[in-house]
């Protein structure tokens, strides 16, 4: 179940909060649990090319700074997969940085 938070003061008018319940097997008790953060994405021209970013957002609707992707390749996605070029988290808190051609971008 997917229930929209309004936010007030935020570049987003509300945050998806979503609901599930969790009950593992063969347990009597079962679990409400709830995102608390969620994952929004734009294009911007980067040489002349739009690209695809996506960037994580918190429940309060800030942009947080853990991970950011990028599309770098073209193809309109951005891959997530482990060692990939296109996504990357920070630490603590780093700026995130990918590259474009010879051009770095960061966010």
């Amino acid at each position: 179940m997917t229930v929209p938070l309004p936010l007030r003061s935020s570049r987003f008018s509300s945050f998806p909060l979503i609901l599930w319940r969790f009950q593992p097997p063969q347990e009597k008790v079962a679990s409400l649990l709830v995102t608390y953060d969620a994952e929004t994405e734009g294009t911007a021209t980067v040489n002349g090319r739009r690209v695809k970013f996506i960037v994580k957002v918190a429940a309060d609707g800030k942009l947080k700074k853990e991970w950011f992707g990028m599309d770098c390749d073209g193809d309109g996605e951005v891959d997530r997969s482990a060692y990939s070029t296109e996504a990357d988290y920070a630490q603590d808190e780093e700026t995130e940085i990918i590259s474009v051609s010879v051009t770095p971008t960061s966010l």
